[in-house]
């Protein structure tokens, strides 16, 4: 595939730091990005399912917010050909999450760090269903002068491509079996 992202961050419902993999196709990030810290805005695309979201909201991650009932998801074009590749199926519909679309962006928000017009760096999560604002959060430390967003995304790649996303074996592959097919030929 070519990109990788793991999320790095304290896990306020298990009291501890936590590591956990992102597929790529729950990764969304403009292509003219050169990073992520330079990016302006990226979002993460989050399933959790309905006693998981009440947990985060028991631990005050979340608003307790009116929610619509949760919803088995639409698999992405992306996740459905993988699946077709590892020769994966879904075994039932009995399976509802909710689609949290947690943000990291700048925002001019009004408050007593921030001077008027300037922007800072939020998270700010939205259920994706009722497109209710769930949290937001500052993603500075409270005393920075800087006010430098804090990094909970690493980014791998397998070879570094021409924009923001690697390249992956993929993409090596298909290119020799084009060379091989034509030095053949």
């Amino acid at each position: 595939i070519g990109s990788a992202f793991k999320k790095v961050y304290y896990d306020a419902t298990l009291d501890r730091p936590s590591a956990e993999f992102v597929p790529i196709d729950q990764f969304y990030v403009s292509y003219y990005a050169t990073d992520l810290r330079k990016a302006d805005r990226y979002t993460h695309v989050i399933y959790r399912s309905p006693v998981d979201l009440q947990k985060d909201i028991n631990a005050e991650i979340y608003a307790d917010l009116e929610l619509p009932e949760a919803k088995n998801p639409t698999a992405t074009p992306f996740s459905e050909k993988m699946d077709t590749i590892l020769g994966l199926s879904a075994i039932g519909d009995n399976d509802p999450q909710y689609v949290l679309l947690e943000q990291h962006l700048y925002l001019d928000i009004d408050d007593s760090e921030t001077e008027d017009g300037e922007s800072a760096p939020y998270i700010v999560t939205v259920e994706q269903q009722s497109r209710q604002i769930l949290s937001i959060r500052r993603n500075y430390k409270p005393n920075d002068p800087k006010k430098e967003k804090r990094m909970h995304f690493v980014h791998y790649r397998f070879v570094p491509g021409f924009g923001f996303y690697g390249l992956g074996l993929i993409h090596f592959l298909g290119n020799l079996t084009m060379s091989a097919t034509a030095a053949m030929r």
